[in-house]
């Protein structure tokens, strides 16, 4: 539920450098105001306006605003990151923290609803997607995971040619994480990658650098869909979710009008096991080599080329032996940790089974409890 705050309109901050016209939009934490930069408009033919957006501190004393600061400080981090909106400035008061950026006029949510920016318009969606990838893969160069990547959180131009990464309030330098993010607090849980669904204090921590992978693969379905959800959240309890993992490998391209290569990129983005989704690199590789997005202008056509799905020596993974010959599709199996359990007897090999047999023990991996290792 957004926040509810005093009207801001007309207020002077900065000694008199800002000035809040127009109250834009609200989320769980803040309020978003238009404002004019009256020191930048002395220099300039029009005037400059800026995003205000206005935080509620959580206490009096500096202990109690420790993790607003800390967001504060995160998002400077990555604000000289391509793509990234730059906080330009952080003003404070008593009572409210107050964050100053460059004025956007939407954000991507509001164009794919207009149903006109992307709509059957392959080199701008790769465009869009690939800025969005930029803008991520910089912040994870940086040590910053976003942590709630959804079309509200990347705000555009009027024509969606130029978009930019926003709203930090949940980026973490942390390579794992025991949140539950934005996204399952504040209705956006179709988002979120199922360990991210399912997390607390008990199990493991998920990775948030897989975890926005995840999530860039939600935007790729919105951009391509309007906004179709193809599930409500990534849990075996939700049958959309359960039709795609366990039912119908053409579930993507039957109810949505994806094409098979872009289906193909997504199943490999929406793999269960975090370590075996490709890289945000073979992403935007994929992404550049796509013919079409669409169904519906796809030709009768193969990619060539192989996915290379082997963990790299930094991915926190385990191998588990699994029973059987020593020609099967895997006498092991790679898992994230804190979930090593040989979960069937080995599969005959096939090149044509490695997709299903990736596919049956992720599944098989949705329905078994954490065991400690």
């Amino acid at each position: 539920m957004p926040i509810a705050l005093p009207d801001f309109t007309g207020t002077m901050i900065d000694a008199g450098r800002l000035e809040l016209l127009q109250y834009v939009g609200a989320g769980a934490c803040a309020e978003v105001y238009l404002a004019i930069d009256h020191e930048a408009s002395a220099s300039s033919s029009v005037p400059v306006r800026r995003a205000v957006k206005i935080v509620p501190k959580a206490g009096l004393s500096k202990r109690d605003t420790q993790r607003q600061r800390q967001e504060i400080a995160n998002q400077r981090l990555v604000s000289d990151v391509p793509g990234v909106l730059e906080l330009l400035d952080a003003i404070e008061d008593d009572a409210y923290f107050y964050l100053v950026t460059d004025y956007r006029d939407c954000d991507l949510l509001d164009l794919i609803l207009e149903g006109v920016s992307f709509e059957r318009k392959d080199e701008r969606i790769r465009s869009v997607f690939v800025q969005i990838l930029d803008a991520v893969q910089g912040c994870h160069q940086k040590g910053m995971y976003h942590c709630a990547l959804t079309p509200e959180n990347i705000l555009c131009t009027a024509d969606g040619n130029e978009v930019v990464l926003a709203d930090f309030g949940m980026a973490t330098p942390q390579a794992q994480s025991h949140s539950r993010g934005y996204s399952r607090r504040y209705g956006r849980r179709s988002y979120l990658s199922p360990a991210a669904e399912f997390v607390n204090s008990t199990t493991e921590p998920y990775s948030t650098e897989h975890a926005d992978i995840w999530a860039l693969g939600r935007i790729l379905v919105d951009l391509v869909t309007g906004c179709r959800y193809p599930w409500s959240k990534a849990s075996i309890d939700d049958p959309d979710f359960r039709q795609f993992v366990f039912e119908d490998q053409w579930y993507l391209q039957r109810e949505f009008g994806i094409s098979r290569g872009a289906a193909d990129l997504l199943k490999r983005v929406f793999r269960l096991h975090p370590v075996v989704r490709p890289s945000l690199a073979q992403i935007r590789k994929d992404v550049l080599r796509l013919d079409t997005f669409f169904a519906e202008f796809e030709e009768d056509s193969e990619w060539d080329e192989p996915f290379d799905s082997t963990p790299t020596p930094e991915d926190s993974v385990a191998v588990v032996e699994i029973p059987g010959n020593e020609t099967a599709f895997g006498p092991r199996v790679v898992v994230p940790k804190g979930y090593v359990r040989a979960l069937l007897p080995a599969l005959t090999r096939t090149a044509s089974d490695d997709e299903f047999a990736l596919s049956f023990l992720d599944g098989l991996e949705m329905l078994v409890a954490p065991v400690s290792t």
